[in-house]
Formats: C-alpha cells, structure tokens, sequence
C-alpha cells in the first residue's frame, strides 16, 4: 500500500509535534542557549537586579520563561550555571496588558489554557501545576499558579499586567508582600520599580529576593533604562543591547522581512535593542555602514594594537589595520574583560595583567601597543602599569597621542590626548566608507549601539573599546608596523595566577 502525499505529511506534522512535546518534557530548547542568554542565567549569581536589553524577537522572553519554570519547580538541569532557589519561591510576572500577558508571558511560562481547565505547550509541565485561579475578566488567563516543587511544597507565581495598575497609583496590588523574584517583560511604568525592590527586600528567607527585566526600549529612555545605562549600581547588571545578528535563527531573509513592515526610524531601536538617547549617539550613523563580514587583511596594510586600562572598570583591547592604498581603517578584533568575568573564568586568584598580556599578545604581538596616559602611574606597589605588564610580556608599547602637524622635523611635536579629535576622526572615517569594523567584534558593536551624550558631555560607562578603537585608529597609520613582520615574536610569559 502506497500513502497519498497528503497522508505523508500529516505524519511528518506528527512526528515534529512529538518532538517539540518530548522536547518540552525534558525542558530542552531546539538550539544551544546563546552566549548572551546564559550571561543572563548566570547574572543572578552576584546581582539582585538585571536588565536583558535587546531587539525585537532575538528569545529574550522565552529564555526568561524557562529561567522562571526552573526557578517555580526546583529541577535544575545538573550543568546548571545560574543562580538556584533552594526553595519553593513566590514569583511575581508582570506583563505590559492582560493580552500580552495570556499571549506571551503565561504561553511561553505554561502554555495555552483550553476550556476544560488545562495547561499545554508552556516550560511548566501540565501535572507540576497543582491549581491555578481563571481571570474573572480575560478568557484564557490566569492570576495565579502554583507550581509542584521538587523539594515538596508549593510555588506561587501571580500575573499582573502594567495596564492594572490606576492612574497615579503607586503601589502594588498586594500590599506588604514578601517575593524571592519578580520579573517584569518591556518597560515598566518608573511609579512601580522602587515598589518592586520594596517586595524583594526580604525574599529568599531574609537574604534578599532577585529583580529581572527583558525588554526592546520602545519607550525611550525611561527610569529603568536610565538606572542601568547610566547610573548602574553594584547591585545591577546589565546585558545588551543584544542585536538580531546575535541571533542566528533570525536569517538575513527574516530580517528583511521583518524590517519591511517597521518605519524607518525604529529600524536601530528593534533590531539593535538600542533607546533613543536624549544626548544623541556619539555616532549617529547606522551599523550597516560600518560592519563587514571579517576578509584577510591585505599584506601590505599597516596594523598595531591599543589597551585602556581598567580597575573598577574592564580593560579593553583593540586590533586595528591600515590600509594606505584605499585609506581604510580596520578594526578586526576587540577584547574586554574586567576582574569578575576573570575570576568567573580562572578563579578567584587570578592574575588580570597576566590573563590581559596573553590576549594582547594573541595576534600581531610584534606590533606596538598603544597604551593612554597613565601608563606610568604608580599603582601603589612601587611599580607602574608599564612595569607589570613588561613582566607579564609586554615589550613593544608607544604612548597615545593624536597625529599632530609637526614641519619641524628636528623636533618630537607636542603630545596631544584630547578625546574630541580622536572622535570626529574616526566619525568623519565612519561617513565616507573608510572605517570598517568586522562583524566578530561583539564587544565592539555592544558598545557602539550605546555610546552617547549627555548636556554634551560623553557618558564614561561602557565606553572601554570604544577608548581602545580611538586610540588605534589614531595612531595606527603613522605608528603601525607591515602586517607580515613577524619574524621576531615576543614570548607570552603572562601566568593566570597571582
């Protein structure tokens, strides 16, 4: 017997539906979770509050739905990195309507609610939720659920929409309640985050409860994005803005499409997950115009490498390329790291310097590398920064200055630092095709898509490689050294230990 094609393809539909439900089952996602998906995992370790800024569609809810069923139930998975609640836990889900809510937040966290009173399709399977309250005003919708916990007991998750909150109304529903985490999808209204951290107080048995927000900034500049972009505490952490291009399911052909129906002027704001800045970008210029896909650097270009130090800030590195033919500036690599993400890596006695000279020394390590202005500073010790990293191995430095007119050839011209020149320069680079940045530079383009102004001042937050670019882009055509001189390596003697 021969099966009609139509028959053929019912059965394919079936055997796909049973793979997504046992899939579900086991709480697997189709892909590997993104890198910056497990940063969010992994950020209620060592911070109360955190903020996944990111374009539109790139999974940044349903990896927070899936973070929350494994938060309501106690079954983490055994190579499980982030934060774990020892307990059933109370969980707060904000959503911006009713409808985004039931459609959205309650679908990705449980499932779809049939007529008959039961869950399907969600993270939460169907017989780990014991009892759930209907919404007297929403067909479909839940107030509550509570949830089976792995160690016995219960897990409570109440559902509130933004919309429920009245006109100058500053407080929550529930009044005095104690929650171990809320999470709160798109902005919030300002009124409702410091009610927020109220609640959160002393969840987790007194220890103090965990805050985490998933958003695509359509509001601008609000309270939320100004706390974390501008003004970030120890307490917060922040990932993004997260891009379609750190997404790979989003295709090219998706994007295009996606991006055919949206007006213009929200094209960075959806697919960069970048706010609208009331200071203006430091570089107002679309990502497209810069980004290239990494090429082999010619072998007649020009290339070196430039480091901004930091202490309680990263310490960046940038990889840069001249090439005097066609007067183009290549940025092919970018680096940055600070002491957490280290000792995270490498344990708690790990030795930055050491780690930072080995990455400066991974490509072109016979070129300078350009260092700012305080390199010589004493850091206490008795030695300078230039001490420590020439005996981490670092050996070929230049000090940073921007390109000055000198006619005086018997004379060293004046060292200039001003930040100014060395931005317009690479601006004006950026306006007429001649500054290219590879699209592997994730930290690069991370920090581009937030790199702005405030009462005309530069904000010094998260502005680390873009300090390195500057500098390198500045200096590598009269300071580089040929692509190809390579013949006499410098031995990488940096350790990971102190």
């Amino acid at each position: 017997m021969t099966l009609d094609d139509q028959t053929l393809q019912r059965i394919d539909t079936l055997l796909e539906e049973y793979k997504d439900h046992q899939r579900m089952r086991k709480r697997e996602y189709p892909w590997d979770w993104y890198d910056w998906q497990k940063a969010y995992f992994r950020s209620s370790l060592a911070h109360s509050s955190t903020l996944l800024l990111a374009g539109n569609q790139v999974g940044k809810s349903q990896c927070a739905a899936y973070e929350d069923a494994l938060d309501l139930t106690g079954d983490y998975p055994e190579d499980w990195e982030g934060f774990k609640y020892e307990h059933p836990i109370t969980l707060w889900l904000f959503g911006v309507s009713s409808e985004q809510l039931k459609d959205v937040l309650q679908k990705q966290l449980f499932g779809e609610l049939s007529p008959d009173g039961v869950f399907q399709g969600g993270w939460v399977h169907p017989d780990e939720i014991e009892d759930f309250t209907r919404s007297r005003t929403v067909s479909g919708l839940a107030t509550e659920v509570r949830v089976k916990h792995k160690k016995g007991g219960f897990s409570t998750c109440r559902l509130f929409s933004y919309t429920q909150l009245s006109t100058g109304k500053e407080s929550l529903p529930v009044a005095g309640s104690v929650v171990d985490k809320i999470r709160g999808d798109e902005q919030p209204p300002d009124m409702l985050l410091g009610q927020m951290a109220v609640r959160t107080i002393n969840g987790c048995k007194g220890k103090g409860g965990k805050r985490k927000f998933t958003l695509t900034p359509e509001l601008g500049e609000t309270q939320i994005i100004i706390s974390f972009m501008k003004d970030k505490k120890p307490s917060q952490e922040l990932i993004g803005p997260v891009s379609w291009d750190q997404a790979p399911h989003l295709t090219p052909e998706m994007q295009k499409d996606i991006l055919a129906d949206i007006p213009p002027h929200e094209h960075d704001m959806r697919r960069l997950g970048v706010p609208y800045f009331a200071g203006g970008l430091v570089y107002p210029i679309s990502e497209d115009r810069i980004k290239i896909d990494p090429i082999q650097i010619p072998h007649w270009c020009k290339v070196l490498r430039a480091i901004d130090f930091g202490s309680d800030h990263p310490t960046a590195i940038a990889w840069a390329a001249y090439d005097p033919e066609n007067d183009i500036i290549y940025i092919t690599n970018t680096y940055r790291k600070n002491l957490r993400n280290l000792q995270t890596e490498h344990g708690q006695d790990v030795n930055p310097i050491g780690i930072h000279a080995i990455a400066a020394n991974s490509k072109w390590r016979h070129s300078p590398l350009v260092t700012p202005h305080d390199f010589d500073q004493d850091k206490g010790t008795g030695l300078s920064l230039r001490d420590l990293y020439r005996d981490a191995g670092i050996t070929r430095t230049i000090d940073f200055t921007n390109p000055v007119p000198n006619p005086d050839k018997t004379k060293k011209p004046p060292r200039n630092i001003l930040v100014e020149p060395g931005i317009q320069a690479v601006y004006d680079r950026m306006t007429t095709g001649r500054f290219k940045v590879f699209s592997t530079c994730v930290e690069f383009f991370d920090e581009f898509r937030s790199y702005h102004r405030k009462d005309g001042k530069i904000v010094k937050e998260r502005d680390d490689v873009m300090d390195a670019v500057r500098m390198a882009s500045q200096m590598v055509a009269h300071r580089g050294v040929p692509i190809n001189d390579n013949h006499r390596p410098v031995k990488v003697v940096g350790t990971l230990r102190g």
